[in-house]
């Protein structure tokens, strides 16, 4: 299938109304959300927006957190308790990019990943998709590397603020999902941990494409799941 090129919408494409109603797009095709909920009933990922589920890299995982190993054991606190914060100073962004990791004094197993810089899920200019790893993919197999960005803790989860997902530009301009789209459109798949921009940025002298990479700040889950308490029990 040939890859999808923005550049052939018409002008006004994601501002026109929602099949069937008067109101207006949020900046994401209609069309599109559904590729999206398609490909995630399949545990397939969406970093290739437009192209069929056939043709999705390989190794983003994006299954729902429903199974046993997907399961989270440990309690995620509220804000409150999570602080104080301890600055992990060995930690190096491991894509090469710049960011800072932090962990919770109380609950070690919850990190805060700070102004993180992404890599593009595909290395060619029409990437509109981006993680936090080592690689994009390996161009033999086709198979994505280490990815810390998913398990990301849901940005409505608690107070639905306090856990928000935020994204900068490069240069640390702030973008906003909202504001007719503005910022972009995006949205953050924290099964997958793949950040997709469904509308270009515009806001002027702000770019992001494979050469001006998005950052991120977000909260992380990483401690224990469903199936490793299970084998704590019968081990004992």
């Amino acid at each position: 299938m040939a890859s999808f090129n923005f550049a052939n919408l018409s002008a006004n494409f994601f501002t026109s109304p929602l099949i069937g109603t008067n109101v207006l797009s949020d900046g994401v095709d209609p069309t599109e959300i559904l590729n999206f909920l398609f490909k995630k009933s399949f545990g397939i990922a969406n970093s290739k927006p437009y192209w069929d589920y056939s043709d999705e890299t390989v190794g983003f995982n994006s299954t729902p957190f429903t199974n046993l190993n997907s399961l989270y054991s440990q309690k995620i606190p509220t804000i409150n308790e999570l602080i104080p914060l301890i600055k992990i100073d060995s930690w190096v962004n491991p894509n090469g990019g710049g960011g800072e990791k932090w962990i919770s004094s109380n609950f070690p197993y919850i990190s805060y990943y700070s102004s993180i810089v992404m890599n593009p899920c595909l290395q060619n200019q029409f990437s509109n998709t981006f993680f936090c790893g080592t690689k994009y993919f390996d161009s033999l197999n086709n198979r994505a590397y280490s990815n810390f960005s998913t398990n990301a803790i849901p940005n409505n989860y608690g107070d639905g603020i306090s856990f928000n997902h935020l994204v900068y530009s490069f240069n640390e301009t702030r973008l906003f999902s909202e504001n007719n789209g503005t910022g972009g459109s995006w949205i953050l798949d924290t099964d997958s941990g793949i950040l997709t921009f469904y509308d270009v940025v515009r806001i002027p002298g702000i770019r992001v494409d494979v050469n001006n990479p998005p950052r991120i700040t977000y909260w992380r889950y990483e401690g224990l799941t469903g199936n490793a308490n299970i084998v704590e029990v019968f081990d004992a």
